[in-house]
């Protein structure tokens, strides 16, 4: 097997298991997003390619040929259908990938699936190694209804990956459903990447801006998983309208093996549903990290520092999770990494409603698993205004989370804006709620 490709299936897998067993046990507003690409000029009219004639597809075969590189800046019509998908496949930079199905919405302005006529299926077989879609600088998809198969491992049905140190991504996803039937492939996946035999891809920036779409997680696997592996690197999240399912799995920087420093991922999250779609409640709907190692047995993580998630939820739902939400400033998982210190998670909640099983709010500075320190002088950073809790849960709070003969750490903090008296006017059925020894502004 390929270095690389072995490299990075063990790393994700160990992650997404280590983090989902985890789970179950004041930053600027506003920030500068590239303009979304626009495929329609108007309602129910597709927009004119500028190249010319569309390329229209029928058949996977051509499906595949038209994603070539040669065709960067197309816009690549493929019409309703079932294309089964055999091997991975990239959309060229500044092209648009247009399927036609017509995505039906809710009172809500959510959306709730394609009509079953006219629909566009790209349909992964079992023969498909790696991600389903890559999505190229400039980008787009809509319309496309992405089905990955059970037993594809911890690939993505769609992914956005960096290429190379300084590497520029920007993509749009709109009117798309994802669907990841098994228990370890994901939805979307966003990363800048350190593989093995190249240079971290430091200083790369990905911007991703979804709208509109479903992401179908029936096995309880991530619906969005976002790391940083290469320092000063950044990765933009926007998503609006949105219901995805499965866990929001984020950590703004990961070292592996290579130290982490100066990573920052910034999610700006408005009007989208959060949900498990398992039969039994997906343990997290929200994993949100500052700096993290890298759970993999054996292999020494160096330092993740000054790494910064930032997350910006307006009227969003979090419902069906056994835990709503695992906030903290770092996590340590592996007792060979190096320190873990100096990371930040800012959370900012507006109008959020939490309907959760056991746990709606973790918040902590630092965590460990392990009878060791858990790193210092991290922060887990907290607004919580006109949020709707799940009433009597295991709320947990925290400076430093850690095991009975575990070591805490210096400097770590958990801080939330405001006071214990004005949290209780302006938010509903958080219990317990924090205590005020965690407020900014006490009692």
């Amino acid at each position: 097997m390929n270095k690389s490709r072995h490299y990075l299936t063990t790393l994700v897998s160990a992650i997404v298991l280590v983090w989902a067993i985890t789970a179950s046990s004041s930053a600027q507003m506003y920030y500068d997003w590239s303009p979304p690409i626009n495929l329609r000029s108007s309602p129910g009219r597709l927009a004119a390619s500028p190249h010319g004639a569309d390329i229209v597809v029928t058949t996977a075969a051509e499906l595949q040929s038209a994603l070539s590189p040669a065709n960067a800046g197309a816009r690549i019509l493929v019409q309703a259908g079932v294309y089964d998908v055999s091997q991975a496949l990239t959309v060229p930079d500044g092209a648009a990938l247009v399927g036609e199905g017509v995505m039906i919405f809710d009172q809500s302005g959510l959306p709730t699936g394609f009509d079953p006529i006219g629909r566009t299926l790209l349909r992964a077989t079992p023969a498909l190694v790696g991600d389903i879609l890559t999505l190229g600088d400039g980008a787009a998809i809509e319309g496309l209804a992405i089905q990955a198969v059970s037993g594809q491992g911890t690939a993505g049905a769609v992914a956005v990956l960096s290429r190379a140190p300084g590497d520029v991504i920007s993509v749009r996803i709109e009117e798309c459903e994802i669907i990841t039937p098994g228990t370890s492939t994901r939805g979307l996946v966003v990363m800048t990447r350190n593989l093995d035999l190249e240079p971290p891809h430091e200083g790369a920036v990905l911007r991703v801006q979804m709208a509109r779409s479903i992401v179908r997680s029936p096995g309880g696997a991530n619906g969005i998983f976002a790391i940083n592996f290469a320092s000063h690197s950044q990765i933009k999240l926007d998503v609006e309208s949105n219901v995805i399912g499965g866990t929001l799995s984020v950590a703004a920087g990961v070292g592996l093996p290579d130290a982490v420093t100066g990573a920052s991922l910034v999610i700006q999250s408005s009007h989208n549903l959060y949900r498990s779609d398992s039969p039994a409640p997906t343990p997290a709907g929200w994993q949100l990290i500052g700096g993290a190692d890298a759970p993999i047995a054996g292999i020494v993580s160096e330092a993740s520092t000054f790494n910064t998630l930032q997350m910006h939820s307006i009227d969003d739902t979090i419902t069906g999770f056994a835990t709503g939400i695992v906030a903290s400033g770092a996590r340590r998982i592996n007792a060979l990494s190096a320190p873990i210190s100096s990371n930040r998670v800012d959370l900012n909640l507006h109008g959020t409603l939490l309907q959760t099983t056991t746990v709606d709010l973790r918040l902590v500075g630092a965590t460990t698993m392990l009878n060791v320190a858990t790193g210092d002088d991290n922060t887990a950073h907290v607004v919580i205004h006109q949020a709707t809790g799940s009433g009597a849960r295991a709320n947990r709070y925290a400076h430093s989370q850690i095991p009975v003969n575990g070591f805490p750490g210096i400097g770590n903090r958990l801080e939330i804006v405001g006071n214990a008296n004005a949290f209780d006017q302006t938010n509903h059925n958080f219990v317990p709620p924090p205590p005020a020894e965690f407020f900014t502004g006490g009692r």
